[in-house]
């Protein structure tokens, strides 16, 4: 098989972050100056759709080119898995098909919930605090030092897990970029994060909050279940905006050390890179936090860059939908590589075709059924039982949501169907299902023609016992109770 004389894909996934809180996106706060001069020289996609709204589901979607209820992964912790997921042999990996044409792959990652996808990668590293510790002292003494040096020129060692964390998924990335870039294209995977509870290190942190609100970061309780439960989140809207902002800023350096060390390389200007996330978060609207229940806008809604080689480098904004389903068709449009078995497959169009405007897209799909009642039971009495002020009954469906340049029709499971006129409410405050009918029919039968089209997979989730560090990582997370 012929090898493409590259280009490298770089694809990095923040896990969490919503456009309308970069500056490139026209937030007025400068929390990512370095990945708006990406975006001068990039493809920006103003409208943006995840498949999903939380990370599982959404990186085996862009990773396979498939939507959750096509590839099955799109489920919670408990249920029926084995070692060696459903969609691995449905659908082959942008790694995988990279493969045969001589590209070298990589990942990196330090959340438990994209463990699905080290045997597809040539090496792949999923961080945890042992491994860290590990690799730190024991493995890579320069490493330490360098991290050291680092906290000494900050002058702090605040939030010392989160700048440890992207330190050492930047240090990995460029470590085995150095030992493979000439031996042909790569394509590499790292996936940094804004995610809850927010914990930026200085100078961020201090950048970001002046010393009213560092006053008031000490009385809030970082488990977001009661923050929810409490009704009233309006008095802690700025200071966990402003704690957001700061992990913002902070993930955007690392961004920017990455792709210097390959424009050190000499090789940034032969390489496809693609900034995403895999999902937005909730900051108090509709009285919620965190990334879990819904698929409003401030979840689904995501940043979407991408700078190619030699196209666009003066920088163009595309107003159409998309969705990062698209991802791996794009690639292989990009590299002319043809896998009929592939195409037939994929669910993702051609952002190459939608820009040029050879194709378009008349609407997205987001999907979610890790609170359906046939998976969140247990979790929904848990919450029940610790926090009984709050409704959380309400959230036990699965949903689908369609979604046009207007609309936004939400199908769900126990029949609370929503409807929202996104040009004229575009913060989905009013449910208008009773008073247009004709409009909700004419989605909700979209809807019903699009899964017909393909043949959907079995749900499966994470059925083994977790281990007791993972737990206590979850639970962080704000993912378990």
């Amino acid at each position: 098989m012929k090898l493409p004389d590259g280009p490298n894909v770089v694809l990095l996934v923040i896990d969490s972050l919503r456009p309308d809180h970069l500056s490139c996106y026209g937030y007025s706060k400068q929390t990512s100056p370095n990945i708006d001069n990406l975006a001068h020289n990039s493809v920006v996609f103003e409208d943006a759709i995840s498949p999903s709204a939380w990370t599982r589901p959404v990186f085996a979607s862009i990773l396979t080119g498939t939507y959750p209820s096509k590839n099955g992964v799109y489920s919670g912790f408990v249920g029926k898995s084995s070692s060696r997921t459903q969609y691995v042999d449905r659908f082959p990996t942008i790694m995988e098909i990279l493969r045969p044409y001589g590209y070298r792959s990589f990942g990196v990652t330090d959340s438990f919930l994209v463990n699905l996808f080290p045997p597809e990668f040539d090496r792949f590293i999923g961080l945890n605090f042992p491994s860290a510790a590990k690799m730190m002292v024991l493995e890579n003494r320069a490493a330490l030092r360098k991290f050291i040096d680092l906290l000494w020129q900050r002058k702090s060692v605040l939030n010392l897990s989160s700048s440890g964390a992207s330190f050492l998924k930047n240090m990995t990335a460029k470590t085995w970029v150095d030992g493979n870039y000439a031996r042909g294209p790569f394509f590499m995977l790292i996936h940094h994060s804004v995610h809850w509870p927010f914990e930026p290190p200085d100078p961020f942190y201090s950048s970001f909050l002046d010393e009213s609100l560092k006053r008031q970061v000490g009385s809030i309780r970082r488990d977001v279940y009661e923050l929810i439960a409490q009704q009233d989140l309006s008095r802690h809207t700025e200071v966990l905006k402003a704690l957001y902002d700061a992990q913002i800023a902070w993930v955007d350096a690392c961004v920017a050390d990455l792709l210097d060390h390959l424009k050190s390389l000499g090789i940034f200007e032969n390489t496809l890179v693609v900034i995403t996330a895999d999902h937005g978060e909730l900051l108090g609207e509709h009285g919620l936090l965190f990334h879990q229940f819904v698929l409003y806008e401030p979840l689904i809604k995501v940043p979407f860059i991408v700078k190619f080689p030699d196209l666009y480098n003066n920088g163009k904004r595309y107003s159409g939908l998309v969705q990062t389903v698209d991802i791996l068709p794009t690639v292989l449009d990009y590299l002319k590589l043809e896998w009929r078995d592939v195409s037939r497959e994929l669910q993702g169009k051609s952002l190459l075709k939608l820009v040029e405007k050879e194709d378009e897209r008349e609407f997205t799909i987001s999907e979610r059924s890790d609170w359906s009642p046939r998976f969140s039971a247990k979790r929904i009495a848990e919450l029940e039982q610790k926090y009984p002020k709050f409704d959380w009954e309400k959230y036990v469906h699965e949903i689908v949501a369609i979604r046009t340049k207007d609309y936004k029709y939400i199908w769900s499971s126990e029949g609370r169907d929503e409807l929202y006129d996104l040009a004229h409410d575009p913060e989905e405050t009013n449910n208008t299902i009773s008073n247009q009918t004709e409009k909700a029919r004419e989605l909700r039968d979209k809807m019903e023609s699009w899964k017909h089209s393909f043949v959907p997979a079995e749900q499966f989730v994470l059925e083994r016992e977790l281990e007791g560090s993972v737990k206590k990582r979850l639970r962080k997370l704000g993912y378990l109770e």
